[in-house]
């Protein structure tokens, strides 16, 4: 494993204790528990894109490209975290 790995690790638990007074326990497992990294890594080049060109942002805000965002029901990503 490498340092960054690790460091992304204990920044996602320090803030995850931080906001639901619960770790995820990646640090202490040494993997990514919840897909956290891949679903970031994933979507990092669309969210350039998206920052950059609001039109598109207020596009995935309508139906039906709504349902493509994170939501409750997600098992990995952002959503199985706010779930």
């Amino acid at each position: 494993m490498n340092l960054g790995e690790k460091i992304h690790y204990w920044a996602i638990d320090s803030i995850a204790e931080i906001a639901y007074s619960n770790s995820f326990g990646m640090l202490e497992h040494e993997k990514d528990t919840f897909g956290i990294l891949v679903a970031n890594n994933a979507t990092m080049p669309l969210l350039k894109l998206l920052s950059n060109h609001l039109w598109i942002t207020r596009a995935m805000r309508r139906w039906p490209l709504l349902y493509l965002l994170p939501n409750d029901g997600d098992e990995t990503g952002l959503g199985a975290v706010t779930g």
